[in-house]
């Protein structure tokens, strides 16, 4: 400890400010010097969790709040940046927290004031926070109830507020959440995150001249005839970021978002007859560049209509990210203005949407990015990627082979990212005419650098197999095989296994059950490789030793040029240390071994650690250990 110990106060300050106020009064023990140290940190934080109540009296947590009331103390006038204090207990007295508050921010606080108190009964700030003249972020959590905002407030530098749950009165002298966003003069960002649209019952107004950025998450807000969906005011025409979830609002009277840059929608439509008009929000969208419509859960089949009018809309304004997330029971079809927009440069289907027809003179001239969440096609993929002209990026995700049944060609000169993920399928089926798995007669892969492979196999008689695939991943500089049954297919069809000049990294997942017969061919064609890294158990069968003197899976390492060997799941059995032997014998190049084992007792580290380095290798080579837990 002697070189922290002669370290200026400053620099402690800044290492200890990277833990909770209670882990850092642990330091007071080192010495006299430590000994108040923690106190004047210039960032605080309390959690009442933190600490046993075992000797509390009347389930009143003594030591939380003498700990607290201590340090306050100690620290006299020493400024604060930052204050924080989680404080869950069923009856709170503001008595009790009001003084603390008081406390901080006569000090001058200035990055953030972070109060969170969870109570039954409902708790009111100290009048001083809406005067406070350095606050620079103002986070409220649960259990907070804001009824009145003096006349002359004023937070000359408050430019986040944060409020979770705040409950807000509007009475006869005015609006409280009104009266407060007014007394923000740089305002930048306001987030309201709430269980109950009730939460923000009382005022339907957000107005600030300086706001930039603006999320409302109501998202579980209950559907109810008592619930107040009267209107909702969106006055900030410097806002430039808008996300917006919950029930649609009998109206928007007011929607002034002139800049508005990015908006993410995820609105829901009430059971009541009268279920909300969005028609305003909707029109005053007009000059987004991102739109994101995540959920449009209560949508009706007749609804289909309004919602295309939304997309066209969003169209004509030039957007250039389309975001569409539909969920329901039937497949919805896209307007066929999507297939000729000429601005939009990424775009994302989710569930349910079925691409059934694609014009011929389709053109995307601007989309790089495209994603697909289960989406069907009938035989009009080819037709819409070859009007993608400029396209980066293909990401396929879905959890049946089905929705991708009637098309298996995916033809792009400009692309660089494929993801395809289709695991849940039950018709991925190797005897199947026309499904991918038949064979692969094209395989262009001439620029590709990085491959990720899981592959599954399937039980019936195989007709079709992936030689042209693995042939073509002759240029990989990265290649991953994150699957036993992936290893197992390679080994099928080893002899169609090239000669990978630019391999440097190789990964495969391991099953112990079951020895990798694959590794020995894919090292024997990497003549460059550097790194080799294992994921899972080592292979344990001894079956192999009879009469084969080591398993096949380790079988020519001798002209394995790996310099870096990494090992994600060591047991330290006997089994693995004769495997690592190997290894260390074998592996002539090797610089470094990475060994991660899951181990938190100290004599079993010890152990595992004393195994390893015992074995001998080459020279050079050294030995790094990670420990995590299980």
């Amino acid at each position: 400890m002697d070189w922290i110990s002669s370290l200026p106060d400053d620099i402690i300050y800044h290492i200890l400010s990277f833990h909770s106020t209670k882990e850092a009064a642990l330091t007071s023990v080192l010495s006299k010097r430590w000994r108040n140290l923690f106190a004047f940190l210039p960032n605080l934080r309390f959690e009442e969790k933190d600490f046993d109540y075992r000797d509390s009296d009347f389930g009143i947590p003594w030591s939380f709040i003498d700990f607290l009331e201590r340090v306050l103390a100690v620290s006299g006038n020493s400024p604060l940046k930052k204050f924080s204090l989680k404080y869950r207990q069923n009856d709170v007295d503001s008595s009790l927290i009001n003084p603390w508050i008081r406390n901080v921010l006569s000090r001058g606080v200035l990055d953030l004031l972070d109060i969170d108190i969870i109570t039954k009964s409902e708790f009111s700030l100290p009048l001083e926070v809406f005067s406070c003249k350095t606050l620079v972020k103002l986070k409220l959590g649960k259990g907070f109830v804001i009824a009145m905002v003096p006349e002359n407030a004023s937070l000359p530098a408050l430019k986040t507020l944060f409020l979770d749950c705040v409950r807000f009165y509007d009475h006869q002298h005015g609006c409280s959440f009104e009266a407060l966003v007014s007394a923000c003069h740089v305002l930048e960002e306001i987030s309201i995150v709430g269980e109950h649209w009730e939460h923000w019952k009382w005022c339907r107004t957000v107005s600030s001249p300086t706001l930039q950025r603006l999320t409302i998450d109501c998202e579980g807000s209950n559907d109810s005839i008592r619930s107040d969906f009267r209107s909702i005011t969106f006055d900030t025409p410097n806002l430039v970021y808008l996300k917006y979830s919950g029930f649609v609002s009998d109206k928007y009277p007011t929607v002034n978002l002139n800049a508005l840059v990015e908006v993410k929608l995820t609105l829901a439509l009430r059971k009541i007859p009268q279920n909300g008009n969005p028609t305003n929000l909707i029109k005053g969208l007009r000059n987004v560049e991102i739109m994101d419509l995540s959920s449009l859960e209560t949508l009706k089949r007749n609804d289909a209509a309004r919602v295309n009018r939304w997309i066209c809309n969003a169209l004509s304004r030039g957007v250039l990210d389309l975001n569409l997330y539909i969920a329901g029971n039937y497949m919805y079809s896209l307007p066929l203005e999507v297939f000729s927009c000429k601005t939009i440069v990424n775009l994302k289907l989710g569930m349910n949407f079925s691409i059934g027809m694609v014009p011929e003179n389709a053109s995307l001239p601007a989309l790089k990015t495209l994603y697909l969440d289960y989406i069907d096609f009938s035989g009009n993929f080819e037709t819409l990627i070859s009007g993608c002209h400029v396209l980066e990026e293909l990401t396929m995700h879905d959890n049946a082979w089905d929705h991708w049944e009637q098309c298996r060609t995916v033809s792009c000169p400009t692309l660089r990212r494929l993801i395809m993920y289709c695991y849940g399928s039950k018709t991925f089926d190797l005897s199947r005419r026309k499904t991918v798995t038949d064979g692969y007669p094209i395989v262009n892969f001439d620029s590709i650098v990085e491959a990720k492979l899981i592959l599954a196999s399937s039980k019936l008689p195989q007709k079709g197999s992936p030689e042209n695939l693995i042939k073509g991943l002759r240029n990989v500089e990265i290649l991953e095989l994150s699957s036993f049954q992936t290893s197992e297919t390679f080994y099928s069809f080893r002899e169609s296994i090239p000669v990978f000049k630019n391999l440097l990294h190789l990964s495969v997942t391991i099953d112990p059950s079951y020895c990798c017969r694959c590794l020995p061919f894919l090292l024997k064609n990497s003549p460059n490789l550097r790194t080799l890294l294992l994921k899972g158990p080592l292979h344990c069968d001894r079956s192999w030793h009879e009469p084969e003197p080591v398993c096949m899976c380790l079988s020519g390492l001798e002209s394995c040029p790996v310099e870096v060997l990494e090992i994600t799941e060591y047991k330290g059995t006997k089994d693995n240390l004769e495997h690592m032997k190997n290894f260390l014998e074998k592996l002539q190049c090797l610089e470094l071994v990475k060994v991660c084992a899951c181990e938190t007792d100290d004599e079993k580290k010890l152990q595992l650690t004393n195994d390893l380095l015992r074995l001998r290798g080459p020279s050079k080579c050294k030995i790094q250990f990670e420990f995590i837990p299980s």
